[in-house]
């Protein structure tokens, strides 16, 4: 959540934070009113296990979530180095919106797999890794995009070779 802090610490000139959308009682148990979605507080029930600890694997997890807490200054040192020159009013407000998507979905993504791990629970933890396939594609395209050198409104294409084209389609 380090990167959404910083955003929100950083508004534009003339630009009001947006600091009110985020509120967080400890590292995992944040809302964002920025970018609502039900997915944010579906799996919460985690927060419980991980505040007190019912047993082993659940004790695995809050020793985990310590260890991720420590995240949080990496993502602020990324914008810190991509945006030292502050953003643009537009690009602010897009810039909340899509960090607090990341964040809750990001939520979502830990605590349900946590859930289906220490509760022993396969469709929770199935849900969990399509979540992180997903994090995982938009984590990709997100950051190619910040590190992408083409010009603004560019749309990827990809590109697959005709000897992989062939491969896959078995001829």
């Amino acid at each position: 959540r380090g990167y959404l802090e910083y955003l929100l610490d950083n508004p534009p000139p003339g630009v009001p934070s947006m600091k009110d959308t985020l509120s967080c009682t400890s590292f995992l148990a944040c809302d964002s009113t920025a970018f609502p979605i039900e997915l944010a507080n579906r799996y919460d029930s985690a927060l419980v296990s991980l505040a007190d600890p019912p047993d082993t694997r659940w004790r695995t997890m809050a020793t985990w979530t310590s260890l991720l807490e420590n995240t949080t200054d990496v993502g602020e040192a990324v914008w810190r180095r991509i945006a030292p020159g502050g953003f643009s009013p537009t690009s602010y407000v897009a810039l909340v919106n899509l960090s607090s998507a990341y964040l809750m979905i990001s939520k979502a993504t830990v605590l349900s797999g946590m859930l289906g791990y220490a509760n022993d629970d396969a469709p929770t933890a199935r849900n969990s890794l399509r979540l992180q396939g997903g994090l995982w594609m938009w984590s990709g395209t997100y950051f190619a995009g910040l590190a992408s050198d083409a010009p603004a409104g560019t749309i990827p294409t990809i590109v697959v070779s005709q000897t992989e084209a062939r491969r896959r389609r078995g001829s």
